[in-house]
């Protein structure tokens, strides 16, 4: 659950990266104007971002435990050698390493970005705070729920 909620916050950090002010304006150009109407919107879009966590979560789970079913079958049948799915996970996890690099990729340090996206998301909490704490709820209720 804590998954959920950081990866809202850092997705509203993200939004308010391009500039505080962009934000404001889209956000009101909607007619997102006022503390009810923010923390509605914030709801709506913290929910589906949870929904859509948790269906991703339950996806990859099955996906894994199917897979590893498949697997030892195909080991106990003898239709694959052990040492042969070492070097298959060994590779699959450089090729996933350099994806991940590839997408999420910085010249930052984890840690740096953290605390700059934290000291964002602090400013969008101060500047609208309806459309954080609606964020954080829909995306506890729409992980719960999902």
């Amino acid at each position: 659950m804590r998954c959920t909620l950081l990866v809202c916050a850092l997705a509203v950090a993200a939004a308010a990266a391009a500039g505080e002010d962009e934000l404001e304006k889209k956000i009101n150009k909607f007619g997102i104007n006022t503390l009810p109407k923010r923390a509605a919107a914030g709801g709506v879009a913290g929910f589906l971002g949870g929904y859509l966590i948790k269906q991703s979560q339950d996806m990859i789970l099955n996906s894994v435990l199917l897979g590893s079913a498949c697997v030892a079958g195909a080991c106990y049948a003898g239709w694959v050698k052990p040492e042969e799915l070492v070097d298959k996970a060994a590779e699959v996890s450089e090729a996933t390493k350099g994806y991940l690099n590839m997408l999420f990729g910085s010249s930052e340090k984890p840690s740096v970005q953290l605390k700059k996206s934290k000291v964002m998301m602090s400013n969008i909490a101060k500047r609208m705070p309806g459309l954080v704490g609606g964020a954080a709820v829909g995306a506890v209720l729409g992980y719960r729920i999902g």
